[in-house]
């Protein structure tokens, strides 16, 4: 097993993020599970590429703006993105996404994170 820590990223239906959102914040023991595997191992920040220890940082998910339909875009999160404004936030994700998806601009609503779990 490698000690390299690798930025990991799910993609998954749209609503059955969202369904899983809410699942969490009711305590349903699949949708814990869900974000605590998100969490699970080494990884890296998507924003800023922070190296991540087992169970640090949190996820978020986001539309995934290379998506031909409505996908989720999950990811993980360090201490210190998360603590940044939600603008700030926005504005390097959409740097992130310009630069993974030449081409793309940003459309309303489609950089801006809807979870930080």
């Amino acid at each position: 097993m490698s000690d390299e820590h690798e930025l990991k990223l799910l993609n998954l239906d749209w609503h059955e993020a969202m369904r899983l959102d809410r699942a969490s914040k009711k305590g349903d023991p699949e949708a814990l599970a869900f974000f605590a595997d998100v969490r699970s191992g080494k990884g890296q920040c998507l924003i800023c590429g922070a190296n991540l220890e087992d169970d640090e940082g949190v996820a978020m998910i986001v539309p995934d703006p290379g998506a031909s339909e409505l996908l989720a875009l999950i990811g993980r999160q360090c201490v210190e993105c998360n603590s940044l404004t939600w603008q700030v936030r926005a504005h390097k994700l959409i740097k992130l996404f310009k630069a993974m998806y030449p081409g793309w601009h940003v459309a309303r609503g489609s950089a801006r994170p809807a979870i930080r779990r």
